[in-house]
């Protein structure tokens, strides 16, 4: 459902964007193509100063903005058949009717900060960065601005494995700098392990574990937690018992877990410009018994800026032998490729498409979308099951002149 703002004399504005509609959410990043509309309704004769469309990214803490990262504009032309220019040519006067305007914004080959809203990471306060796109309509006299409805935008940076041919090397030649170690050998040692270096949203992670159990209790469940941390808040995206069968009186066991990773899980992520300061980072946490006996996973995630592990796991046979925490690397393209710009060069801020690079863009536009996952270059479906590259649906299409449609 859209939202907007009547006006008394019975104009309204209504603006969407290519993701509206869809049943899934859409997520943009650098290189895409935000593409959109704006509709125009008026009951009567009306003159109009301007009609433009607004992209911003803020930033707030504790629900106070603090910043804006960016603000973009651009007006749209109102020239049209049903539309006549006022003799100062200052203003337009529209005819009563429904009108269309389409509208498309590049983004540049640079890393912004994720969006941080209750839908990506729910905190109590906190940071929060917010992406918008907003038509607002001037008139030349004193009346109110027309505002349309605020269209959330979902961005997420380009974050690619990172590649060192000599790190790989040493990790390979010493495995212990990938393994984390709880327990001691005179009653219970276990090593743990991820099987690759990075994961994205929706993979599922597994864990390698090598358990030497002297005790006489046979383990029947490895408890795991999912945590986000962004800055001083903390996000548990996940608690479950897996099941496992680790016999007792065994030394050298190995099995494996799984562990699904949110299709909404943001990439891991360090933002240091223009006073915006965000580190986003991700741990697994295992442990061999929660709270109590009948303790389950929680229904939703939780958030707090002060975790505990006691909130989890307590007493038990096994209380002695403290969670490891194994820390997690989450991009949004499997293979590394050299194409952001680095952050001390970021000079580049959002564009409204201009007639003279629609048909470039056109043409890029479908190796943009090669270049991702899970999530975006091109506005990528991030909770489907078989997730699908936005390039290969229907978008909204720029015309040669971003000129008003008459709706019928």
């Amino acid at each position: 459902m859209q939202f907007f703002k009547p006006a008394s004399n019975g104009e309204t504005l209504q603006l969407f964007t290519s993701s509206h509609g869809r049943e899934c959410s859409i997520a943009y990043g650098a290189g895409s193509v935000i593409s959109g509309s704006v509709i125009l309704e008026t009951s009567q004769h009306v003159q109009v100063h301007q009609l433009k469309v607004v992209f911003q990214c803020q930033v707030f803490h504790d629900q106070q903005l603090m910043t804006n990262l960016f603000c973009v504009e651009e007006a749209i032309p109102l020239n049209d058949h049903a539309m006549t220019a006022s003799s100062d040519n200052r203003t337009t006067v529209v005819t009563a009717g429904s009108y269309l305007y389409l509208f498309a914004i590049q983004l540049p080959q640079t890393n912004y900060p994720p969006s941080l809203t209750e839908s990506t990471f729910p905190t109590v306060g906190g940071t929060q960065i917010r992406y918008t796109i907003q038509a607002f309509m001037d008139y030349p006299d004193n009346r109110p601005t027309l505002i349309s409805n605020e269209a959330p935008i979902l961005y997420l940076p380009l974050v690619a494995p990172r590649t060192d041919p000599m790190k790989d090397r040493t990790a390979t030649e010493n495995d212990a700098k990938n393994t984390y170690t709880m327990g001691d050998r005179s009653a219970l040692l276990m090593k743990a392990k991820l099987t690759q270096s990075s994961y994205c949203p929706g993979d599922e992670c597994t864990i390698q574990l090598t358990t030497d159990n002297n005790t006489n209790t046979k383990i029947n469940h490895v408890y795991v937690t999912f945590i986000t941390q962004c800055s001083t808040d903390q996000h548990i995206i996940t608690h479950q018992a897996i099941p496992v069968s680790i016999p007792k009186q065994t030394t050298n066991h190995m099995t494996h877990i799984s562990v699904p990773i949110a299709r909404s899980c943001l990439p891991t992520f360090d933002y240091d410009q223009h006073g915006i300061q965000i580190h986003v980072a991700h741990h697994i946490i295992l442990g061999l018994t929660p709270s109590t006996k009948d303790d389950q996973a929680p229904s939703s995630p939780t958030s707090s800026r002060f975790f505990s592990l006691g909130s989890f796991y307590g007493n038990s046979n096994f209380s002695t032998i403290k969670p490891l925490q194994l820390p997690i690397t989450i991009t949004t393209l499997r293979t590394s490729q050299p194409m952001i710009v680095e952050y001390d060069r970021l000079s580049q801020w959002p564009t409204f498409i201009s007639t003279s690079s629609q048909d470039q863009q056109q043409n890029d536009e479908t190796d943009l979308d090669r270049q991702y996952s899970v999530s975006p270059s091109n506005s990528i479906p991030m909770d489907q099951d078989e997730p699908r590259l936005d390039g290969q649906q229907t978008h909204l299409t720029v015309p040669t002149r971003l000129a008003p449609t008459t709706l019928s």
